[in-house]
């Protein structure tokens, strides 16, 4: 019996009149986010960079030629606080991945721009994501990836409807 079948017997057994079925997907997915987080690491660890660091460079990288946004636009796109993304800033800056440059359209403000180095490193990490992710998934066909991909894009429009049921459009 494994860890997933011991703890559904124990709900049975704590109160065996209870409808447990919306349970087993979401502990799946509390698993399943868990080791992602480790999965994530580990293709950003030897880079120096916390997937959150990754994440920074991406969005730079997918805003298209010349690589920049203003901090807001970032906490925007990352869903960060102000004082995280400060210091993400910082030591995305110290390892010369990013740099801050005058806005053209405001002078009292600076942007953040992804340096050679830091194209150069978000190249490679996202090479690295592929090919790691084309290991760990490459023995579903791809009609099972699009069944788990739809069936994600529903518990997470779940998700989304539950948490963002009170913020405006």
């Amino acid at each position: 019996m494994n860890w997933f079948d011991k703890l559904s017997a124990s709900w049975v057994e704590a109160n065996p009149n209870e409808d447990y079925s919306v349970l087993p997907p979401l502990v799946r997915l509390s698993r399943l986010s868990l080791l992602m987080e480790s999965f994530q690491k580990e293709v950003c660890q030897p880079h120096d960079l916390q997937p959150t660091d990754y994440n920074v460079l991406a969005a730079l990288r997918r805003s298209g030629e010349p690589f920049r946004l203003s901090p807001s636009e970032l906490y925007g796109v990352l869903e960060r606080s102000s004082g995280g993304m400060t210091k993400m800033l910082g030591r995305l800056q110290k390892q010369g991945l990013i740099r801050r440059v005058p806005d053209p359209d405001d002078g009292r403000s600076k942007l953040v721009q992804l340096t050679k180095k830091g194209q150069t490193v978000e190249h490679q990490v996202f090479s690295t994501y592929l090919e790691v992710s084309r290991q760990l998934l490459g023995d579903l066909e791809a009609s099972e990836l699009d069944e788990i991909n739809q069936s994600l894009e529903k518990l997470m429009s779940s998700f989304e409807s539950y948490f963002y049921r009170f913020s405006s459009p």
